[in-house]
């Protein structure tokens, strides 16, 4: 059964709530570079996680491309998994890993809106799994975006890349089950699509985006 994150979380009641509509993992976004209404500090956080129940997973999102701000901040936030949303090189990411063996780190691969992947993947190696996401080149916004793009080419990277592919990017209640069963994705990430109006999360929204993504 495809796994479900929910990204964008910005309080420990959202997480919770999240958590007890049954999602998997709850996206942190710490360290901000680029546009975003959704990062939070260091102290909520360390706040949300320690909130969190058992086997529900606490992952960072962040810009950060310095090697020892990464590190600092994995220090003082301890997650499960890191997703890094900037374009960091193996060889750093290689130091991240062997600082934390036990941090699963998440690469981020945006597919452009003609299909074409808008990374180099020979400098991507360095992976325990990877999401695939839209980019909003006008607002400078590197996740999301709530934009769609060509998903059968995420179709081909689930099967390139042979390690687990997260499939975010303009999914919402509507669309999820269809890309679900297109993609076989280890897992689906919403952020926009859950979204409701205050900037927080619309719980209708998320129970019904994790029910739809789990059927499929």
């Amino acid at each position: 059964m495809v796994k479900v994150q929910i990204a964008g979380i910005k309080t420990a009641k959202e997480a919770i709530q999240c958590a007890r509509l049954g999602v998997d993992a709850i996206g942190l976004l710490v360290g901000q570079k680029h546009f975003s209404d959704d990062f939070i500090s260091i102290n909520t956080a360390q706040e949300i996680i320690r909130a969190l129940p058992p086997f529900v997973d606490a992952v960072v999102i962040t810009h950060l491309e310095d090697v020892s701000e990464i590190i600092a901040l994995l220090d003082q936030v301890q997650p499960d998994a890191i997703q890094l949303h900037s374009y960091i090189k193996d060889e750093a990411v290689k130091t991240i890993k062997k600082r934390f063996p036990l941090i699963k780190i998440i690469r981020l691969i945006h597919v452009g809106n003609g299909g074409q992947i808008l990374n180099n993947l020979d400098e991507l190696k360095i992976a325990d799994a990877y999401i695939t996401d839209s980019l909003n080149t006008l607002t400078n916004q590197f996740g999301g975006t709530g934009l769609e793009h060509d998903y059968t080419v995420d179709a081909k990277l689930r099967k390139e890349l042979k390690k687990p592919l997260i499939l975010a990017g303009g999914l919402t209640v509507k669309n999820v089950k269809a890309l679900t069963k297109l993609v076989k994705p280890y897992a689906v990430d919403s952020n926009t699509g859950t979204k409701g109006t205050n900037g927080f999360r619309d719980l209708k929204l998320v129970k019904k985006f994790t029910k739809e993504a789990k059927k499929a």
